[in-house]
């Protein structure tokens, strides 16, 4: 049955790909972005609220506080909608004891980098203290899928492969993390928005994969691939997907299978 839904952030990486996957079901979309923001009067539906800072956050603090907390709490406050669902990070798990969705995390406000996890965890909180039951979170791992923007890491690293024809790893071999792919954040978001039974989940692989994994793709494609000097070795923990894979499905995709075919993407684009 086809419903309503409203994206925030709908010229993101993530917001667009909804958008798009929501209209090939043959749902309504209402496209929310910076310079398009409803009336207040207008009945949402079910709203994905995607927008926020990917990367030089704590360049811009203002509006890192503003996209992060400040519209959503305005959103949640003022509009009439039948679902909310807040997209939030994993990446809050890192040196914390576990990564399950009831884990407890470190956060110092004398560091301008956690600007970033102090917004996120404040609308956390705001939209889990809400009384409405449809009141959802959701904490995304790396989404990886064709980047138009050097918007995270790994699009990073296909674009030096692109227009070097190399890549330098600025974290050992070692190095590993969760990745999940578009295809798959696509596919669960809505289930979640539609019919979730807990306010929050872990949205993610459920593996991490090395940087050594990576490199080993790369070099079978002929990119020339070296790892800097003395660089520091960085492992997310593995992102606890129980809760998700319980209720729904498992991510399908596998990073390594598709890692070939997103380089190809990256030089079409170049």
């Amino acid at each position: 049955m086809p419903e309503q839904f409203t994206i925030f952030g709908a010229n993101g990486f993530i917001g667009r790909a909804m958008v798009d996957h929501l209209r090939s079901l043959g749902h309504e979309v209402l496209e929310c972005t910076r310079n398009n923001w409803p009336a207040k009067n207008t009945d949402l539906g079910h709203v994905i609220y995607a927008a926020g800072m990917t990367s030089h956050y704590a360049k811009v603090p203002f509006e890192t506080v503003r996209s992060q907390t400040t519209l959503p709490a305005q959103i949640l406050e003022e509009y009439k909608y039948s679902s909310f669902l807040y997209l939030s990070s994993t990446r809050f798990y890192a040196g914390a004891a576990a990564s399950d969705e009831q884990a407890k995390f470190e956060i110092s406000p004398t560091d301008p980098n956690d600007i970033y996890t102090l917004t996120k965890t404040t609308a956390e909180c705001l939209c889990l203290s809400h009384p409405s039951k449809n009141v959802r979170v959701v904490r995304l791992s790396n989404v990886y899928g064709q980047f138009t923007k050097n918007i995270v890491s790994l699009a990073s690293i296909l674009d030096e492969a692109v227009r070097t024809g190399s890549v330098e790893f600025l974290s050992s071999p070692q190095s590993a993390k969760d990745y999940i792919s578009l295809n798959d954040v696509v596919s669960i978001l809505p289930k979640i928005a539609l019919r979730g039974n807990k306010r929050i989940y872990n949205v993610a692989k459920g593996a991490n994969t090395s940087n050594e994994e990576i490199a080993n793709v790369l070099e079978q494609e002929g990119v020339r691939i070296t790892f800097r000097q003395n660089a520091p070795t960085l492992v997310s923990p593995q992102i606890n997907v129980e809760r998700l894979t319980t209720e729904f499905d498992r991510a399908k995709s596998e990073l390594l299978e598709e890692l070939p075919a997103l380089l190809d993407f990256a030089r079409q684009k170049q």
